[in-house]
């Protein structure tokens, strides 16, 4: 298969193990909540057998395929009412071996969670009462070493097979995850307002009671790239590249990722970690259908995903709403809001630069700007940026990106935020509009500038002939002419 050459510099290399290293800790942390939720709403101390944790069998279909419309959350700090009800599972194993939880205090906060209703947290002063205690047994856990090595191996692995693109690179990786992790970490504050007579949506419960979905948001964001090639889906599809006839030309590079991340995920080596993530075959698939539907939520080109996720908004939040609570039960119709605001943290979060600061829009554009340049001249890419960049950022901003923004705004689950990035598109539009057309032959230039920078320098370090000065010029002069 062919693919865009790159190169890794040594201070670039630095930088991705900075990155590994927050990324590896974050995730740890995460990890604690889960492991503390599963102690405090099952009570176990004891360690399950070594066997004891159930198997992945493989999925029969693509994994586009198993992107689900509702994802159940019922289990998630359900009462006992709600456990019958939902689908039946297995408990074989409910304790966590991998992490010492002082037994003191699992009483208390057990008492305390029981988000399905029925007792237990009914009020926000119930809510924050309950957070810091469980605060407190977060800070005091400890995982063991292996989770710990195997985590930090996991990341150093996810992370080398990043490919050196400008964009679709680690550190993009890292920077949907910190996106992810402020957004949950507002939803789970807007919930918890401590406002007279305020009662926070139901749906909201549904993903902050469960610590499960944050980590496998921030974890689906980690890996949402993996091995991206540097070459749109559409590229792919076109060149007729062995990934896309796998996948049958949908989600292409989302479907690779997933499977590759799952698959490491997977290996013998990870075992403790995995331990650590999900004891029962319920947890297991909640687990797999939060990074699935996570990951694919970020083909955002895909018409028929596009479609069927615009629908579901609709049935969640918007004019089909009505209907969608008469079809589902209450529980259903909660977990299908959560499903789907879940899907549109991440979504936003892939694109979260064009919803903050114009600096950063510009450094981001400009290196997707730049990997799809190096597609073009390398003859993987059918599109020249450097024709319509300007036009196409318009669009995006004005049928992507403004409208998600407003979604978020509207939602009401993210508090000040919300707001902050609607402001933030909106103000990156106007500059754009203003700037555009010149920064798009300021990049372009720049680009050809480097290009034969480092020509110039390969020769010389080669020993080669590599011209004159007036050489150097004339290249400027022709890479600002072919941009204009």
């Amino acid at each position: 298969q062919n693919r865009v050459p790159s190169t890794v510099s040594a201070s670039s290399t630095d930088k991705r193990d900075q990155y590994i290293q927050w990324a590896s800790d974050t995730l740890a942390k995460l990890l604690k909540h889960v492991v503390v939720h599963r102690k405090t709403n099952e009570g176990a101390t004891e360690d399950p057998p070594s066997d004891g944790l159930p198997a992945w069998e493989g999925s029969p279909c693509l994994v586009v395929e198993e992107v689900v419309e509702v994802i159940d959350l019922r289990l998630a700090g359900a009462n006992e009412e709600e456990k019958k009800a939902a689908p039946a599972t297995k408990t074989d194993h409910p304790s966590s071996p991998n992490a010492a939880v002082p037994d003191t205090a699992i009483g208390q906060a057990g008492a305390a969670v029981d988000v399905g209703g029925g007792g237990g947290v009914n009020t926000v002063d119930d809510l924050l009462d309950m957070d810091a205690l469980l605060d407190v047994m977060v800070e005091s856990i400890e995982l063991k070493d292996a989770v710990m090595m195997q985590l930090a191996d996991y990341v150093t692995k996810v992370a080398s097979m990043y490919r050196d693109n400008p964009f679709h690179c680690f550190e993009h990786a890292c920077h949907v995850a910190m996106s992810t992790t402020k957004l949950m970490t507002q939803l789970k504050q807007h919930q918890r307002q401590n406002k007279p007579h305020y009662q926070p949506p139901a749906y909201l419960k549904r993903i902050s009671s469960n610590p499960l979905c944050h980590f496998a948001v921030f974890f689906a964001a980690i890996v949402h790239d993996v091995d991206h090639t540097g070459i749109s889906n559409i590229d792919l599809i076109r060149n007729r590249d062995e990934m896309a006839e796998l996948y049958e030309n949908r989600s292409v590079a989302e479907q690779n990722s997933m499977d590759i991340a799952w698959e490491l995920l997977m290996d013998g080596a990870y075992a403790d970690l995995r331990q650590c993530i999900y004891q029962t075959e319920e947890e297991l698939k909640l687990f797999r259908h939060l990074l699935v539907n996570c990951v694919i939520a970020t083909d955002i080109f895909d018409k028929d995903a596009k479609a069927f996720r615009e629908k579901r908004w609709g049935r969640a939040f918007g004019p089909m709403k009505m209907q969608a609570q008469e079809e589902l039960s209450t529980e259903e119709f909660e977990c299908l809001q959560a499903t789907v605001m879940l899907e549109h943290t991440i979504q936003a979060s892939d694109v979260i630069h064009t919803m903050q600061h114009y600096t950063i829009f510009r450094k981001w554009n400009e290196r997707l700007f730049e990997e799809m340049l190096q597609a073009y001249e390398a003859r993987l890419s059918s599109k020249d940026p450097t024709g319509g960049w300007f036009e196409s950022e318009v669009m995006f901003f004005d049928f992507y990106v403004i409208p998600l923004a407003k979604k978020l705004l509207e939602s009401g689950a993210f508090g000040s935020s919300s707001d902050e990035f609607l402001q933030y598109a909106l103000e990156n539009r106007a500059l754009w509009a203003v700037k555009g057309s010149d920064v798009v032959r300021e990049m372009a230039s720049k680009y050809h500038r480097g290009k034969i920078l480092s020509t110039l320098l390969e020769g010389n370090r080669k020993g080669l002939p590599v011209g004159d000065e007036d050489d150097f010029t004339a290249g400027q002069s022709h890479a600002s002419s072919k941009a204009a």
